[in-house]
């Protein structure tokens, strides 16, 4: 992680992809693990839970992935938005061809408050269906559910970068990098600062 200062006025908070994929891949397993026991536990597994209805089970799969990956953008925008006076057109959606990955982008600042928020509701993508798998037995809906809550360990790590600042604080999405600029309580930036 990386923090830089040179600017008095912003606190630059960013993490580099490369080390966002290392962290992934140190606990993907462990993840994997601690998510699955419950549901073999309860269900059991065998090799026709995996795909019962043949490739067309693949490919709604894959199609719910693809939603899946939109819905999660939109819920950070939508909690960005809900929790602040940031309006519609402060918030950009787009897609990193090079990672095949939708993202979104808000040009203004918020408070650490509300973009804590904002990086914890996509969490619900993974969550939920979880849950609904391992409760009801449904594995495609347990995999899921496990596939965006390791994906998304870049909001994890951006969350932890954010919990030695303040609530009140203000925070900038960064718009190149996996991050954030932190604006000290106090410092005032236009129209953008919020007291």
């Amino acid at each position: 992680m990386e923090q830089n200062t040179s600017n008095s006025n912003y606190i630059e908070e960013t993490i580099s992809l490369s080390r966002v994929n290392l962290y992934s891949a140190i606990i993907f397993l462990p993840i994997i693990v601690v998510l699955i026991l419950p549901y073999y536990f309860e269900w059991g597994l065998s090799i026709s839970d995996f795909n019962p209805f043949g490739i067309s089970s693949s490919l709604i799969f894959l199609l719910f992935i693809i939603i899946g990956m939109f819905l999660h953008e939109f819920l950070h925008a939508i909690t960005w938005l809900i929790g602040s006076d940031l309006k519609w057109e402060e918030i950009q959606f787009g897609i990193k061809w090079k990672a095949m990955s939708p993202y979104v982008h808000c040009s203004s600042p918020m408070r650490v408050s509300n973009y804590r928020t904002g990086i914890l509701m996509p969490f619900l993508v993974g969550i939920l269906p979880y849950l609904f798998g391992l409760f009801w037995g449904r594995i495609w809906f347990t995999l899921y559910g496990m596939l965006f809550v390791i994906s998304a360990m870049g909001d994890f790590l951006s969350l932890t970068m954010l919990m030695k600042y303040k609530k009140q604080d203000l925070v900038k999405d960064h718009p190149d990098k996996i991050g954030f600029y932190i604006i000290k309580k106090g410092k005032k930036n236009g129209k953008n600062s919020r007291d």
